[in-house]
């Protein structure tokens, strides 16, 4: 109706009936006005009616237009936020008057890794895939990914300086212990001007890389990361970290934890002159090791843990700590047996081939010696000779042999921390190994490895990324171990990957309702972190 110049609406049941040859109208009953009553209202009131009057309504039109990761990323992001990171990158963001997300976009690239690894390009083909609450992921752009890196490379001292403090509030943090690693990753072409060939853990001696140190805390959580490159020898390292340690990070004493790979006898002196003590792993190819081991008889009273047997030996100002292991020696024999087997019988294929006449070139035949020998890691335990006339002949060496399955078992441990106890030191030794394990997810799990960027700044931020996921992996461990379900990041994430967040449109009503039948165990992954409970529908 309308009443001057204002128009009300009203719902009316009306019957309509014949009355002496014309049809009229009359009001069964008025349901009032419907000004401001909303479409879905109406609807609601349309189907009331349809029921009290017996009619069956027609059956919602539904249907589910969107599915997106959403438990794994919200997991990733409340630990994210908890080291106050978005709030950091947030000011460089300012400070460098970036046009784009920097925070956003640097998470999802940290996510990328830990939950779907692959190239930049690949990133922005995953983002449709997953949801980041207030975030358009689908307007990130590769070029943004790029430029992300070369920001975080610029910022990354910054970052880790930040990191290290709000780390230093979150946990009380042991530093008496710095642990350190090594490892080197490779490219896939030249790769940048700092590339270099050098000595490959991931065997690829030919292809360039860089060499990448990381030093942690006791519990595995990242200090910092140094780039070097590819040539550089493990024991040049050292001075360059031990300074990012004292000046960057005011770490004036600790007992410095890495393998005999770093620590020389030169890096010895250097930290014996420094505020730093040393807890290094002695190469069993050290004459040292040898006669530490020969002075030792076991008995019930070395035993220190299970399977763990370790002796205390001071010697030249320094303990030594002698350890033996019977079950790490029946592996280590079961690895040199297959070893030892595989190169015998290639050995003895190659000395057919070249009887034979089917090799004939003395270059070619050491060079094919030489391959078998690499490839079965057993070059120090043969001799191999070819005088170039169809003849080719190998020994093992039966001495170095003899040597090596002597210490099998044993390692051996150097401090120059006299308080030290046995099993502090074997401790220690363990921590050092979480480090290896922890380069070993970098590189499997993260796939720091191969490098396709060919810009350093972008190589630089490529690793920081990886380091950060890195951080987060552990992070999350440390949280599920304090809550009482102890597990790996990779099977909480796992069992949270299927809790999505799901776009479904009723009739013309859209919502985002949240997967409600849940594995096993995700709840509790989610109340560790202290994440509320996830409500049935997010919005509507």
């Amino acid at each position: 109706t309308r009443y001057r110049d204002q128009v009300y609406e009203h719902l009316q049941l009306v019957e309509s009936y014949r009355e002496g040859g014309r049809t009229r109208q009359r009001v069964l009953h008025s349901f009032g006005n419907l000004a401001g009553a909303s479409e879905r209202e109406r609807r609601r009131l349309v189907l009331s009616l349809k029921r009290a009057l017996g009619l069956e309504p027609a059956p919602p039109s539904v249907a589910v237009l969107d599915s997106r990761r959403y438990a794994d990323l919200l997991a990733l992001r409340k630990l994210w936020e908890d080291l106050q990171l978005p709030a950091l990158l947030q000011r460089l963001t300012r400070e460098r008057g970036v046009e784009f997300d920097l925070e956003r976009i640097a998470f999802l690239m940290v996510a990328h890794r830990l939950l779907d690894p692959g190239s930049k390009l690949a990133l922005v083909r995953w983002l449709p895939q997953v949801y980041l609450d207030g975030f358009d992921v689908e307007s990130v752009q590769v070029q943004h990914c790029y430029r992300a890196l070369d920001l975080l490379h610029e910022q990354r001292f910054a970052i880790e300086e930040a990191l290290f403090l709000r780390l230093s509030d979150l946990f009380e943090r042991d530093l008496s212990l710095v642990f350190y690693d090594l490892t080197s990753t490779y490219f896939e072409g030249d790769g940048p001007p700092n590339a270099a060939y050098g000595y490959s853990r991931d065997r690829r001696g030919d292809q360039k890389q860089l060499v990448i140190a990381l030093a942690v805390d006791g519990r595995g959580l990242p200090i910092t990361h140094l780039v070097f490159p590819g040539n550089r020898v493990d024991h040049q390292t050292l001075e360059a970290a031990l300074g990012h340690l004292q000046e960057r990070f005011r770490i004036e004493r600790a007992i410095f934890v890495a393998d005999g790979g770093v620590m020389t006898e030169a890096n010895v002196d250097r930290l014996i002159a420094s505020p730093y003590q040393h807890l290094i792993a002695l190469p069993k190819r050290r004459a040292l090791a040898r006669k530490l081991a020969a002075q030792v008889e076991w008995t019930l009273d070395d035993v220190v843990g299970e399977n763990v047997m370790a002796r205390r030996i001071e010697r030249d100002g320094l303990t030594y700590l002698v350890c033996y292991n019977p079950e790490r020696a029946e592996q280590e024999t079961q690895i040199r047996q297959r070893r030892l087997d595989q190169a015998r019988e290639a050995l003895a294929n190659l000395q057919r081939q070249v009887a034979a006449g089917t090799l004939r070139e003395h270059d070619a035949i050491i060079a094919a010696a030489a391959s078998i020998l690499a490839t079965s890691r057993t070059r120090k335990y043969f001799h191999t000779h070819s005088a170039g006339d169809g003849h080719f002949e190998w020994r093992p060496h039966a001495d170095v042999l003899a040597q090596a399955t002597a210490l099998e078992g044993y390692y051996f441990l150097q401090t120059d921390a006299p308080d030290l106890s046995p099993a502090a030191i074997l401790g220690a030794y363990k921590t050092l190994q979480q480090v290896e394990h922890a380069f070993r997810e970098l590189k499997d799990t993260i796939e720091l490895r191969p490098l396709y960027h060919y810009a350093d700044p972008r190589v630089r931020g490529h690793v920081f990324v990886c380091l950060l996921a890195y951080l987060l992996e552990r992070l999350l461990e440390l949280r599920l171990d304090a809550a009482g379900c102890p597990q790996t990041a990779r099977v909480a994430l796992e069992k949270l990957e299927p809790i999505h967040l799901v776009r479904t449109q009723v009739d013309d009503q859209a919502f985002d309702c949240i997967t409600q039948r849940r594995p096993p165990g995700a709840d509790a992954i989610l109340r560790a972190l202290n994440l509320a409970p996830l409500p049935t529908v997010l919005t509507a």
